[in-house]
């Protein structure tokens, strides 16, 4: 049953998806595209189609009243705003939880699906993979009948294998995978189940246990859980035919490109800072979109008659050879200056905000003093004039008073086991913080704990942190090392991209496809 399927499966492909290639892995999108959206919603699984993955890996539970649902946990608490298990719970009173918020704020409002809802939404766009965790699945295999796509989709068995759910879905002709660890347990499978598929997990991959699937016409999924990229890599040694992730955007990048996709840059101090262009200069700024910059990090200060301006140091001594300080002075009076070198004046905060495209991240580093409420209200307006608060981040605590639940904000390392804490009663910290530090202070303990609760972190990679070493090799060892550990933004100095070439050396080489 699963050649047929496989076939038809790939003859879709051929004919409908473009980006493929001669690439012939799959990709099953593990709860959805879960790095990018809330895990098992519409929104995870929009997300999932929009970066390429060709299975979208759906969790099965049954509610109260006999609805399946598209839900991970035996508990409500996690992914949603309810609590109590799920099986407790009626479909009416689990299509009121907010599956969202916990995630991002822009996510709000999001519902955990129906398999329904699911299938019909998107069953000409992409395949199921079905891990059936709760429920009566008889009844479920009549719905899959029913909807048509029984004969392209694939499941997990309750607890990764049961026998009962193996027989009921043998009897249906419908194809199922078993997980597997070695060789020798793959031709027990083998011989007592006849399994279509089997699902290994990364580090058990070995070129005998591929042949041996192969050899019996069984196709091989791996499992690479989580931000683990190195493990992408290392499964592209092997003839693998599926590949079951979190992140199917930077497979399928690898996939087209042979290469593992660049990081994503925030720029330090609002532009591209060298030889060229001062801090804050407008060339510098349309400098740093060119290059594709995904966002800026930039100063605020307020002048004595309460207009918001972009500045780093409070003096105006190094760029302008004023000796002044920028809070000391109004508007009128900082605007008179010139710099020493591009001829710019001091941008007003509206002004600089203008230079920035609308889906940019904007990283605040608040310098004023005298944080009054007044002030606040004045950077709410300038904010929510062009860009909102979907992509806007805090470095300052303080404006946690003013827009919580509505962005995020900075954590260092030393405060982690306090947002832990507040992760293990529950409170939703992924929506609200992010992990922001200096590269060489982070380490794959504290990464993965923010990743374990699938908050973002963000690294610092300033020129000025590595005074006991050179900046350059030391700042480029630290990308290398967090970009390993799944870390996809870093907030840096220019120098440090316009030096790819010696990244790219170090690790973003080419992936060579060893099968």
């Amino acid at each position: 049953m699963f050649k047929t399927s496989f076939l038809l499966i790939f003859l879709f492909l051929f004919l409908n998806l473009s980006g493929l290639l001669s690439q012939d892995i799959l990709i099953a999108a593990h709860r959805g595209a879960n790095r990018a959206a809330p895990e098992n919603t519409m929104a995870s699984a929009k997300k999932a189609i929009d970066m390429g993955a060709h299975f979208l890996e759906v969790d099965v539970r049954q509610s109260k009243d006999g609805v399946f649902f598209n839900f991970h946990d035996r508990t409500l608490d996690r992914t949603t705003n309810g609590t109590g298990s799920f099986i407790d719970f009626t479909a009416a009173e689990l299509k009121k939880l907010d599956a969202g918020s916990w995630f991002r704020h822009e996510f709000a409002g999001e519902r955990i699906p129906t398999i329904e809802e699911q299938v019909m939404a998107f069953r000409d766009e992409i395949y199921f993979y079905f891990d059936f965790k709760d429920g009566d699945l008889s009844e479920f295999i009549s719905l899959v009948k029913s909807w048509g796509i029984h004969e392209s989709c694939f499941f997990n068995t309750r607890g990764n294998f049961n026998e009962e759910d193996v027989k009921l879905l043998q009897e249906a002709g419908i194809d199922f995978k078993v997980n597997v660890s070695s060789v020798e347990e793959f031709h027990t499978f083998y011989k007592d189940w006849n399994p279509p598929m089997i699902e290994v997990r990364a580090h058990d991959l070995s070129r005998e246990l591929v042949n041996a699937a192969h050899e019996k016409g069984v196709k091989v999924m791996v499992y690479v859980p989580g931000d683990q990229v190195l493990l992408l890599k290392y499964a592209l040694r092997f003839d693998i035919d599926l590949i079951n992730l979190d992140n199917p955007d930077i497979f399928r990048y690898i996939l087209r490109h042979r290469k593992f996709p660049e990081p994503l840059w925030i720029a330090h101090r609002g532009t591209v800072v060298n030889d060229e262009f001062l801090e804050y200069q407008p060339e510098g700024i349309a400098e740093a979109f060119k290059r594709n910059y995904a966002g800026v990090e930039f100063d605020i200060w307020m002048t004595t008659d309460g207009h918001l301006v972009v500045h780093h140091d409070r003096d105006l001594k190094q760029f302008f050879n004023v000796d002044k300080n920028i809070d000391e002075l109004s508007l009128e009076q900082a605007k008179q200056f010139r710099s020493l070198s591009g001829n710019f004046e001091i941008l007003t905060l509206d002004e600089y905000l203008d230079m920035i495209p609308l889906d940019a991240i904007l990283m605040l580093d608040i310098k004023v003093r005298d944080r009054t409420p007044e002030f606040y209200s004045l950077l709410r307006k300038s904010i929510e004039r062009r860009h909102g608060f979907k992509n806007t981040v805090f470095i300052d605590r303080d404006a946690r008073n003013y827009f919580w639940g509505e962005s995020r904000f900075s954590v260092r390392v030393r405060e982690m086991p306090e947002i832990i804490e507040k992760w293990r009663n529950g409170e939703d910290v992924a929506s609200n913080y992010f992990l922001f530090d200096h590269g060489n202070v982070l380490s794959a303990q504290w990464v993965k704990a923010a990743q374990m609760m699938s908050m973002e972190v963000i690294p610092s990679v300033n020129v000025f942190h590595y005074r006991l070493e050179n900046f350059l090799f030391g700042g480029i060892r630290d990308i290398t090392f967090l970009f390993n550990l799944g870390v996809r933004t870093f907030q840096i100095d220019a120098v440090f991209e316009e030096n790819l070439e010696m990244l790219n050396s170090l690790f973003f080489q080419p992936v060579n496809f060893n099968y």
